[in-house]
């Protein structure tokens, strides 16, 4: 393709005025943080988004002047919906230190994704850092999400400021997104396996738990499952109120702190998370 797809939408960009590009980004930054708070996507979509189309209206701006009052643009209207109904000042500080941090991010990613936009590729360095993302991962999922989402970012900023498509590689560059997205595909397809696997083990225990108090009139003393608790798969233990306690942990957790407990009461499994 020897014309960029987006050259008559960037030259629109172009000719907006400073101040109508000022406005559509804090408008944009206000939708970023109502989106949040009502938590209509995940939470990452619902702020990258808006924050990818801010950027793009901004990127080309030169003057220092300018891009830092499209910061306090997007700065201003992401923490003012924090402040309705109350004003809370260290939820308002929280934000604002949060929507500037995000703004600096993405004008990295921004300024990443042009120094990339030439013709070499190099395979081997791309899938040593992926495979090291990749082993990051097996003990925080989150480390494959927040990457993934980067790599998109900045392919998509790619695409948008590359005169010409032609000077991009086009196998490399088509192997960078699909080489991740096979590596996020094996790695939630084990997590899920292995997730399925941990899940069945408990269902087992809680029949034995159930099936020894049935015939005993007790619940089984806290070292049954001792071969579970010392390999952390399991974690079983009675209460005060001499109440079984059961809870394991996802094999690879979304969240470190996430765990499911069996409610014996009402014989379903509840997930917990620490905040």
């Amino acid at each position: 393709m020897s014309k960029s797809a987006f050259t008559d939408i960037k030259a629109k960009i172009d000719h907006l005025s400073l101040t109508m590009r000022l406005l559509v980004v804090f408008v944009l930054g206000v939708c970023a943080s109502l989106l949040i708070k009502y938590q209509v996507l995940y939470w990452v979509f619902d702020y990258c988004l808006p924050l990818f189309l801010a950027v793009l209206l901004t990127a080309n701006l030169k003057k220092e002047k300018e891009k830092t009052l499209a910061g306090l643009s997007w700065i201003v209207g992401g923490t003012l919906p924090t402040i309705f109904p109350s004003v809370d000042l260290e939820n308002i500080f929280s934000f604002f230190w949060f929507n500037l941090l995000a703004w600096l991010c993405f004008q990295c990613l921004t300024q990443c994704a042009i120094s990339r936009n030439k013709k070499d590729f190099n395979y081997w360095r791309h899938i040593i850092g992926w495979l090291l993302i990749f082993y990051c991962a097996v003990y925080v999922r989150n480390v494959m999400v927040f990457a993934l989402v980067v790599m998109s970012l900045i392919r998509a900023y790619q695409i948008y400021f590359a005169d010409n498509l032609s000077k991009i590689n086009n196998k490399g560059f088509i192997f960078s997104i699909l080489f991740p997205c096979a590596l996020a595909f094996s790695l939630f397809g084990y997590a899920y396996y292995k997730n399925t696997e941990q899940r069945e083990l408990a269902d087992e225990i809680v029949q034995q738990i159930l099936s020894y108090q049935k015939q005993h009139g007790e619940y089984p003393p806290t070292d049954s499952f001792n071969d579970y608790k010392d390999s952390g798969k399991i974690y079983y233990n009675i209460d005060s109120d001499n109440m079984p306690f059961l809870s394991y942990r996802e094999f690879i957790p979304a969240n470190p702190y996430c765990r499911y407990y069996y409610d014996f009461e009402n014989r379903n499994w509840d997930r917990y998370c620490m905040d």
